[in-house]
C-alpha cells in the first residue's frame, strides 16, 4: 500500500482505500507498507466498511484486508519501505 516514497490511498479518508479481497499469510502473501511500523494502527470490523481487517496510516485508512482478522503490524504478514 505504499513505496519507499509515498503512502498509498492517502487524503481521502474511508473513500479512497484499497480493497484486499485474496490475502493469504499462509501462502507468503505481504503487504507493503511506506514508512514505519509507528506510522500504522489496524483496526477490526469497523462499522460501515467490509468485515476484515482496517488498515490505518495517521488516523487515514488506507486499506481493509477482506475477511482476515488477528493481523499483527510486526509479523511477516507486512514488510515496511
Amino acid at each position: 500500500l505504499g513505496d519507499s516514497s509515498q503512502v498509498y490511498y492517502t487524503g481521502n479518508g474511508i473513500n479512497d482505500y484499497a480493497r484486499i479481497e485474496t490475502f493469504n499469510s499462509g501462502q507468503g502473501d505481504q503487504i507493503q507498507l511506506s514508512g514505519s511500523i509507528g506510522d500504522y494502527t489496524l483496526g477490526e470490523d469497523v462499522s460501515g466498511l467490509p468485515g476484515g481487517t482496517a488498515i490505518y496510516n495517521n488516523d487515514d485508512l488506507v486499506g481493509i484486508v477482506k475477511n482476515v482478522r488477528n493481523m499483527d503490524l510486526n509479523s511477516s504478514d507486512f514488510s515496511f519501505v
